[in-house]
């Protein structure tokens, strides 16, 4: 099943689960612990500052165990050191806002792991009629799809003007012009079913 689209509606784009995220994320469970689970937090290493990340401790009453003991005044809560409990690993990254990005940016992608990803498979097909009112709006929902895309130019009557759109790099790029329909298939890729040329037949 398909599914038309108006590229100049603003309605969201459905986003597919980006294969390299994906594997990269599973890859990255697998080294952690046994036990660890995959939120992180800004920790201090061997700076004054938060500068390093690592996976949030699970270790029972790790609050009481995070503790400054001989904090002036009185003990006082450390969550953002590192203790004999905490889990590797424990990455130094030079740089507190870097590290604070990089654990918004994993706990965001951790959010989205729980909550469930939209499988691939289970998006519909995309269609678009490509025409050079489409061309600008399609364009860019290609790119955000993390797809190269740019216009397409032929020589025609001494002039080179944009006949279309050329998607993807490499051996794999296909071209629509316009006329044709762009297909963004479930699993990522695009393809072009291209318009009926009417020829003239006999009387």
């Amino acid at each position: 099943m398909s599914t038309l689209i108006d590229p100049l509606d603003d309605g969201p784009m459905p986003q597919p689960l980006r294969a390299d995220v994906a594997a990269a994320r599973t890859a990255s469970a697998n080294l952690l612990p046994d036990g660890v689970g995959t939120r992180w937090r800004a920790i201090y290493t061997d700076s004054e500052s938060p500068t390093g990340i690592a996976p949030v401790c699970t270790a029972e009453s790790d609050g009481e165990r995070h503790v400054i003991a001989d904090y002036p005044g009185g003990p006082a809560p450390d969550p953002d050191g590192v203790y004999d409990c905490c889990p590797d690993p424990q990455i130094e990254i030079g740089s507190v806002p870097l590290a604070a990005y990089l654990v918004a940016l994993l706990n965001a992608d951790a959010a989205v792991a729980e909550e469930g990803d939209t499988p691939a498979a289970a998006l519909p097909t995309t269609e678009w009629l490509l025409t050079p009112d489409t061309l600008a709006a399609i364009d860019d929902l290609i790119d955000r799809d993390g797809v190269f895309a740019k216009g397409y130019y032929e020589r025609i009557s001494d002039s080179t003007v944009i006949t279309g759109l050329r998607i993807g790099s490499g051996p794999g790029r296909v071209v629509a012009r316009f006329g044709d329909t762009i297909v963004r298939h479930a699993d990522g890729t695009y393809s072009v079913r291209h318009a009926v040329v009417e020829t003239g037949g006999a009387a």
